[in-house]
């Protein structure tokens, strides 16, 4: 129960990024209110609410992939040498200690956002 009212509470909280006159007691009602409808229709079963929550997921992962698309091409198209395995052999040539380092600081990225999720 801790963990869905912690990450509706800190999702809810970045509207304060997006509306400045939002004060952080009516950001918790808002919290209040979402986690009152989703604990609400749990009795329903999660394939109902996977079958309501799917769309929009599916409509918010395309609008972020369409976004990030646009973005690397339009901004930052060196992005994509990224996906060449052969730069990261040229990195290692060239940083030698510091990109094990640099690749730890990755796979403990990886592994917190994991952790987080978990």
């Amino acid at each position: 129960v801790v963990t869905p009212a912690m990450s509706v509470v800190s999702a809810v909280d970045g509207l304060k990024v997006g509306i400045s006159g939002i004060k952080q007691g009516e950001v918790v009602m808002i919290a209040v209110a979402f986690l009152i409808v989703l604990f609400s229709v749990q009795k329903y079963g999660t394939s109902k609410m996977g079958f309501v929550v799917g769309p929009a997921l599916f409509v918010w992962f395309c609008c972020l992939a369409g976004i990030g698309i646009y973005n690397l091409v339009k901004y930052d198209r060196d992005v994509w040498r990224a996906f060449n395995p052969i730069h990261i052999y040229y990195f290692f040539k060239r940083k030698k200690i510091e990109a094990w380092y640099a690749l730890g600081g990755c796979l403990l990225c990886a592994t917190g956002s994991e952790a987080m999720f978990a």
